[in-house]
């Protein structure tokens, strides 16, 4: 150490953030003159570092703690990094409790620097007890406690973060104690010893001042639920002391949206039941008067006049002062202004109130500054999706004036492509040039649009065990709606198995060449299977070959009425020949009285035979549709509907080895005609409940002398047309009896309805449940006139209808259930039928 006579000797103690200021001192040399030569000898000397030593430092490695310390041996010490020394070493290593620094003046320019530090005790593990409601796992996950070092104090914060994880889950009276359990080496292990309690649950929620409204409507108003018997499903009834502040606000909202101006809350208790977890909340109120609207001004310019602004905002004099109506208001003559092109429009509302009358008098006041024109518009976030595919939705234009009810269209235009998630998976942003320019930058989040999968399986189908699909089969699908990011649509399915080979070949471009103009390709090779008639010995197999190229054109979307609708042409070839004949199986018991066993074969020979004709014929259709709904799978607005028209004009005969082959008497030939419409509109937010309304009419007609097929004809009941009826119920059948509705025989007409409620049951909407009515009808059959009479039932107009309930899921995967309550049932039939369907998640 060094002598007071001869060495220099300088010392600082640093805590917290004060900086080292140098002093050194003579203590033989005489006391300075007061001159400018004194003066400047007594300035502070610049130091280099000689020498940096820690003290203290147990457990921490000296190199880690050099590495957080902002100094160097030989470089002149400045006073200003202790602050810095200091933050780095204790936010970086999270080892230490104290932290010094000191200085010795070594010679006259030098200096050792001495790090002085108090370590907290070594974290070696940490280990939770009593915990039987709350994993560990979840609470190593929401409670950082992976530290090197800790203290007592410490672990008491911890302790604090893991009982709000519990007030979470409805444990108010959990009590944690915290311990350091040392081992020989000196390192601790943490231990939390949980007391979890019981669970608290609000039994009642009462109101105390509510004299105007019921204790009924404010608890339906609050976040907070009263415990019930399928609480421990939904979670109801668990209190949770962070949603009283948020209870509180909704309350006073409610009242305030109601005319109660002043109302509010101004306590609210916590009652236990005799010191247990069973606790009743109660709100007490003041509501105060109610208040009416009785004058609404809207100040409008040059461009708007105020009674245009009056007309089209809800808010009315003589109605009850409402919060809601106003931000409402707010929110619509923003809209108004901003599709005028003033987006940046501000609404300052001014709300005057006479105590005395009780009435309010509501300014709205627009600032819509000047009109805004469109710069550019960039998109961002489409990693698979072209820019041009999503540029054709887009109507706004680059240079032109930009307004919010084409940033609303386009919006809706891109998302219902499908290709983009439907929460938030559209969005714009609008950046500020200057006063008179801003640019646009839509945000996209992609979602799946494609699907593969390959099955494979062993036996029949159904109880036929001699159908096509006998023995060992195999099934493959690739499909994509996106195909590369350029909008193609394009549908891969093939089966193999002993007796068939199924191939279908979907292939379509909305913007060929990037022009409006549409094109479709259809190769298929198919054997589907008609098992739903029961007086047939075994189900019919068919085998139809065939295909189609279309083409249409894209209205613009700048039309009123037809904008973005598509008119399509469609010429294509099918050949169809059945395996064997149908073969009529009836009993002599279920034959109406006056008609025979041969007789009724016969007639209903004569209707499968038409029905079932084989041969080649082209088909020729248009058809007029728009599509204008906000997404193609979860439609929450807008409509789609479609006008279509078919007629096939029969080919020419050809031999087919093995199959029923045609003749001259047995061609086909028909005409068909169809109108499809779907509606859909939000009743509770945008996605919270919707309703669907579908209406369908069709026509269809053998042409003279030819045969429709059976599965052009319209056959009315099943999931997807009047749900709660079996395929075919409502129309056209042949011998119904008091155990059987009949064998379904088709329809000329038909017309149904479905009315449908649906909601999310998830929040990701990956599954929803509906409410569905459904009706309609199916008659006039074109091959039933020569029937002896009793044979066929309900050839006639005859409405059935059914309501049901439904759920829909995506995932795992695709799958919809419906179950249908007939309305009116009749003798022999069940009340009610389950529909079960699966489809792909585009």
């Amino acid at each position: 150490m060094m002598t007071s006579s001869i060495k220099k000797k300088w010392i600082l103690v640093v805590l917290c953030c004060l900086p080292i200021w140098a002093s050194i001192l003579h203590a033989e040399e005489p006391e300075p003159q007061p001159d400018v030569e004194a003066t400047e000898q007594a300035q502070p000397i610049p130091r280099r570092i000689n020498e940096i030593i820690i003290i203290g430092n147990e457990f921490t490695p000296r190199d880690a703690m050099l590495n957080y310390i902002p100094y160097q041996v030989g470089e002149i010490f400045n006073p200003q990094k202790s602050t810095q020394l200091i933050r780095n070493l204790y936010d970086g290593l999270k080892r230490f409790r104290n932290i010094t620094l000191k200085g010795d003046a070594v010679g006259d320019d030098m200096i050792d620097l001495y790090v002085i530090v108090e370590e907290k005790t070594p974290l070696k593990d940490v280990e939770f007890k009593g915990n039987k409601n709350l994993k560990a796992a979840e609470i190593r996950k929401k409670v950082i406690i992976d530290v090197p070092a800790v203290d007592p104090e410490e672990l008491k914060v911890f302790a604090e973060q893991i009982k709000k994880l519990y007030y979470e889950k409805g444990y108010q009276n959990v009590i944690i104690d915290t311990d350091l359990v040392l081992d020989d080496g000196g390192k601790a292990s943490a231990i939390f010893d949980i007391n979890e309690g019981d669970k608290s649950r609000i039994r009642r929620i009462r109101f105390e001042g509510n004299e105007q409204v019921s204790d009924k409507e404010l608890r339906n108003v609050i976040y907070t639920r009263e415990e019930w018997i399928m609480s421990f499903m939904d979670k109801t009834g668990t209190f949770h002391p962070d949603r009283l502040e948020a209870d509180k606000h909704m309350v006073e909202q409610h009242y305030q949206n109601a005319g109660y101006l002043h109302a509010k809350i101004i306590d609210v208790r916590i009652e236990p039941e005799d010191n247990s977890n069973i606790l009743t909340l109660v709100f007490v109120l003041e509501e105060g008067d109610r208040y009416v609207i009785n004058e609404v001004k809207a100040p409008g310019n040059d461009i708007v006049s105020e009674q245009f602004l009056i007309a089209n905002i809800p808010i009315r004099p003589g109605q009850y002062y409402s919060r809601e109506m106003i931000t409402n208001t707010i929110k619509m003559m923003e809209f108004l202004w901003g599709n005028l092109g003033y987006i940046f429009a501000s609404i300052e509302p001014s709300v005057q109130v006479d105590e005395d009358k009780k009435t309010v008098s509501i300014s709205f006041i627009s600032d819509i500054g000047k009109q805004i024109k469109l710069n550019k518009i960039t998109i961002k976030g489409n990693r698979k999706t072209r820019d041009k595919v999503i540029r054709r939705r887009i109507s706004l234009q680059e240079g032109g004036i930009l307004t919010q009810g084409q940033m609303d269209r386009s919006k809706s235009g891109i998302s219902s492509l499908g290709y983009f998630e439907q929460q938030d998976g559209v969005n714009w942003k609008i950046k500020r040039r200057n006063e008179q320019e801003a640019d646009l930058d839509l945000f996209v989040k992609e979602a799946k649009t494609g699907h593969a999968n390959i099955q494979a399986g062993f036996g029949g189908v159904g109880a036929d065990f001699n159908s096509p699909t006998e023995g060992f089969n195999v099934k493959g699908t690739i499909a994509d709606t996106n195909l590369f990011g350029s909008g193609t649509n394009i549908n891969l399915e093939a089966s193999w198995s002993k007796d068939q080979q199924t191939v279908v070949f979907h292939l379509a471009q909305p913007w060929l060449f990037d022009r409006p103009i549409s094109a479709a390709m259809d190769i298929y090779h198919k054997r589907p299977s008609f098992d739903q008639l029961r007086y047939v010995m075994s189900a019919i197999n068919s085998k139809v070959t065939g295909g189609g190229i279309s083409g249409g054109i894209i209205t613009s979307p700048h039309w009123k009425i037809f904008s973005n609708a598509q008119a399509v042409f469609t010429v294509g070839v099918d050949s169809v020949s059945y395996f064997r004949a149908p073969q009529i199986s009836l009993s002599r018991h279920d034959l109406p009285k006056g008609v025979t066993l041969e007789r009724a074969a016969q007639d209903y020979a004569n209707i499968l035979n038409k029905e079932f004709t084989p041969g080649e014929y082209v088909n020729v259709s248009g058809a007029l549709e728009q599509d204008h709904r906000n997404h193609p799978v979860h439609t929450s607005r807008g409509h789609k509907w479609k006008i279509a028209s078919k007629i096939a004009i029969p080919s020419f005969d050809r031999e087919s080895s093995g199959m029923i082959t045609d003749t001259d008497t047995r061609k086909i030939g028909f005409a068909k005609l169809f109108l499809d419409y779907l509606w859909y509109t939000p009743l509770i937010g945008e996605q919270d409940l919707v309703f669907k309304l579908h209406l369908f009419f069709g026509l269809a007609t053998p042409l003279s002398g030819r045969s429709i097929p059976f599965g052009e004809l319209f056959h009315i009941g099943g999931d997807n047309t009047v749900r709660g009826f079996s395929y075919g119920q409502i129309g056209p059948k042949f011998l119904p009896t008091s155990s059987y509705i009949g064998d379904t025989i088709g329809a000329k007409k038909a017309f149904f309805i479905n009315a449908e409620l649906c909601f999310p049951i998830t929040q990701d909407m990956s599954m929803k449940a509906v409410a569905f009515y459904d009706g309609g009808a199916g008659w006039d059959n074109p091959y039933v006139c020569d029937a002896a009479p009793g044979l066929i039932a309900d050839n006639s107009f005859n409405y059935r209808h059914a309501v049901g309930v439904g759920i829909r899921m995506l995932r795992p995967m695709p799958v919809r259930v419906d179950w249908g309550f007939k309305l009116d049932t009749r003798t022999g039939e069940r009340e009610s039928e389950v529909h079960f369907g699966m489809t792909y998640d585009w």
